[in-house]
């Protein structure tokens, strides 16, 4: 008996395959996740300073820098299945979805930044 991959669940669409990302996707993806870093990068730093508080109600007022990093890695785990997802069907969904979460992404972390000077 041949031993069929797919039958063990390590079988991988072909469609979700890195080579038919488009090229516009791929910067798009980059940037949110190093904003991503930035935002709890900065959020943590501002934090720990004792003299600003977070605004996002999810967190709490005073939250630790381990649940910060943690739903910052779940954000981005989030974002690239969400991505990956709507690429092969719907890929100016995709784009759209990608310049959205960039601008919203952006525009945290500029407020985080205006805080911290």
């Amino acid at each position: 008996m041949i031993d069929d991959p797919g039958r063990r669940g390590l079988y991988r669409e072909p469609r979700l395959y890195r080579a038919e990302t488009s090229s516009d996707i791929m910067p798009l993806e980059i940037a949110f996740h190093t904003l991503n870093v930035m935002d709890a990068a900065s959020t943590i730093a501002c934090l720990r300073r004792d003299d600003c508080h977070e605004r996002n109600p999810i967190y709490g007022r005073n939250p630790k820098p381990v649940m910060i990093i943690g739903a910052k890695a779940i954000t981005s785990g989030v974002h690239y299945w969400v991505m990956r997802t709507l690429l092969p069907d719907h890929p100016g969904l995709a784009r759209a979805f990608g310049w959205v979460t960039v601008t919203i992404q952006g525009s945290v972390v500029g407020l985080n930044l205006s805080q911290m000077f």
